[in-house]
């Protein structure tokens, strides 16, 4: 048919481009699109040349589909709507009418605000865009990715949404079904249980104020400049607002906790200091991705020290007690000024940060609650504010251990070390705990395989490398059929297969 022969030669392209790269970073392995391109001829046995021209024989198994829907409510999922479920949250329904003429009618009332040659001119630019792009969606060219029962199960669980929450899982691309009662069980457990105080009254409608205030009284200081007084300040802010995705891999699917900032207050204010905490946090402990992590392993070797653990800190948004991390953000700046601009001054970036962490606030279920410890997870303050931290107790850990590890390095709050045995790593996970009082670290040993994992690297017995993923990982991502653009597909194969060959060793490739 027609879309086989679109997908074998999509499938062909890529596997050019693919073996191109390969033989540009000299890596002697099977290509994963070999076998697919001798099954489309062929399903049973097949012979699948190698990138070196061998040709070695191989059975094909059948995929086995993955059940992405977790449903946890009550209320029955009919097998239309567990299909539409599994295509995943992240699918897109291809429009089966034009949309410019609802695009047209719902940007006019925002034009209406604009002065009145501005009003003109931006209606004749949309006006334009729209007719380029009109009839795009035509009947004629039109291609529905859904079914009809598909179609009208959609309805049915848009219909079904005031009685069931369908939320994305904390990690594995799983599909969460909860009715609205068990969300709020969940939601409200965590916040009773949780650094956080019930408000009397919204804060949004006298924050603004609040801050513009602070603002120009730094401006007239001439500790601010009039850019950073425009850019810090949002004039038409909305409520921080906490939602959670279910750790499905966890006893009990607890709720992870995230509060949305956008268009809050002072979400402006958290990236600009964000911004200029970065420098603060280069550290040659901190990890920037698995492929750093892999060089790095890769890089030390002692065949005295191959006993490998990971380490993780518990609740590390919520547990870390950011006035410490101020401090040392303080006194980093004044030994280190030329990392803040000439008019910003260690004391304007300290108020400013003591300003974040004291408006920490949030929405949820038309109530408002005030962080009393940490900082919420969704700022990108509390990010670089941690990280501070985490490399501050590290850092003096590596350097008063009585016997510390031969390589230790962390990304986030997730942190791997090699160590002599067992007993090695235990006496200095005592050692770290025993430093602070607002972190808690634990460790996880490695399996009865000689296997641990860390990131998305499985690390094995014999200091091979493969890709790890977690139990309750669903091994699907975008759904070919959505409609997205064919680059946003293509890149997405591109990065799961350069990711495997960067990741695994040549064994785990075959």
């Amino acid at each position: 048919t027609k879309s086989h022969y679109i997908m074998h030669k999509a499938v062909c392209k890529h596997s050019k481009k693919f073996q191109r790269l390969l033989t540009t970073h000299r890596i002697n392995a099977v290509s994963p699109y070999d076998e697919y391109i001798a099954h489309l001829t062929s399903p049973h046995k097949i012979l699948t040349p190698s990138i070196s021209g061998h040709l070695r024989s191989c059975q094909l198994s059948p995929v086995k589909k993955k059940n992405t829907v977790i449903n946890l409510s009550k209320e029955p999922l009919s097998k239309a709507e567990e299909d539409v479920l599994n295509l995943g949250l992240k699918f897109t329904p291809a429009p089966t009418r034009d949309p410019c003429m609802d695009i047209a009618s719902r940007i006019q009332p925002g034009i209406k605000s604009l002065p009145e040659g501005a009003q003109a001119s931006m209606a004749y630019d949309i006006s334009e865009l729209l007719s380029n792009n009109s009839g795009n969606c035509n009947e004629k060219n039109a291609h529905d990715n859904l079914s009809p029962h598909q179609r009208q199960a959609l309805k049915n669980l848009q219909a079904r949404a005031k009685r069931l929450r369908i939320l994305p899982a904390d990690k594995g691309n799983s599909i969460v079904v909860l009715s609205n009662a068990q969300y709020n069980s969940k939601m409200l457990e965590h916040i009773e249980q949780g650094p956080y105080s019930l408000l009397k009254k919204d804060p949004t409608n006298t924050l603004p104020a609040k801050f513009e205030r602070i603002l120009k009284k730094l401006l007239n200081e001439n500790r601010i400049t009039k850019q950073f007084f425009d850019n810090a300040r949002n004039l038409h802010p909305r409520a921080p607002q906490m939602y959670g995705t279910p750790k499905i891999h966890k006893e009990g699917i607890p709720i992870r906790p995230i509060v949305s900032f956008y268009n809050t207050p002072l979400i402006a204010l958290h990236k600009i200091l964000a911004h200029y905490l970065k420098p603060l946090t280069r550290s040659i402990l901190r990890l920037n991705d698995s492929y750093h992590f892999l060089e790095t392993l890769r890089s030390t070797h002692d065949d005295k020290c191959r006993y490998y653990c990971s380490l993780d800190v518990k609740a590390l948004y919520t547990s870390c007690d950011m006035s410490l991390a101020r401090k040392t953000v303080k006194q980093k700046f004044q030994e280190q000024p030329d990392l803040l601009p000439d008019n910003i001054s260690a004391a304007t970036i300290d108020s400013l940060i003591g300003f974040c962490l004291d408006n920490s606030y949030f929405e949820y279920d038309h109530r408002f609650y005030a962080q009393k410890k940490g900082g919420p997870m969704g700022s990108p303050l509390t990010v670089e504010l941690a990280e501070i931290r985490v490399t501050e107790i590290e850092t003096l850990a590596l350097a008063t251990a009585p016997d510390p590890p031969y390589l230790y390095r962390h990304f986030v709050d997730d942190g791997f070390g090699k160590f002599r045995d067992m007993n090695h790593a235990d006496s200095y996970l005592e050692f770290v705990n025993s430093l602070s009082s607002d972190l808690e670290y634990t460790i996880e040993h490695p399996h009865t395989n000689g296997s641990l994992p860390f990131l998305d690297v499985l690390i094995h017995g014999d200091n091979s490398t493969s890709i790890y993923r977690k139990p309750t990982h669903t091994d699907k991502y975008t759904h070919y059929s959505t409609a997205a653009p064919q680059k946003t597909k293509d890149a997405l194969i591109r990065s799961l297969t350069r990711r495997a060959y960067k990741i695994c060793s040549p064994k785990h490739l075959a």
